[in-house]
């Protein structure tokens, strides 16, 4: 896989659950994507990460370096939305997103608006 985008392309999101997608990412599938596995969860020590669909991330990222929330990385804007990682209390990585609505309108998902 190239990418998310190629992900939600190739594969019938209907037919697939978390083991699947687990299972994909154990075998190297997404690999393509730049970072190596061990990466992709650091600064966390854990190997996991927990995803936020989210409205008005701008604002939402404001709020949460005023309250002293560690922000990982820089906001990244795509083709399909926009995203940051966070880290919470507790060192878990937290992926926000907050979609472009005809993006998820598309893949046959609701908006949050």
């Amino acid at each position: 896989f190239k990418s998310i985008i190629d992900i939600t392309k190739r594969v019938n999101l209907r037919s697939i659950n978390k083991k699947s997608i687990e299972s994909l990412a154990y075998g190297g599938a997404f690999d393509s994507f730049n970072k190596y596995r061990s990466q992709y969860f650091t600064p966390s020590e854990k190997e996991f990460m927990i995803n936020y669909r989210v409205q008005n991330i701008d604002k939402l990222v404001e709020q949460l370096k005023a309250n002293g929330i560690t922000i990982v990385d820089e906001m990244q804007e795509v083709g399909y939305g926009k995203f940051i990682h966070i880290l919470d209390l507790e060192g878990n990585k937290i992926e926000l997103w907050e979609p472009i609505d005809s993006f998820l309108t598309e893949l046959g998902g609701t908006t949050t608006k």
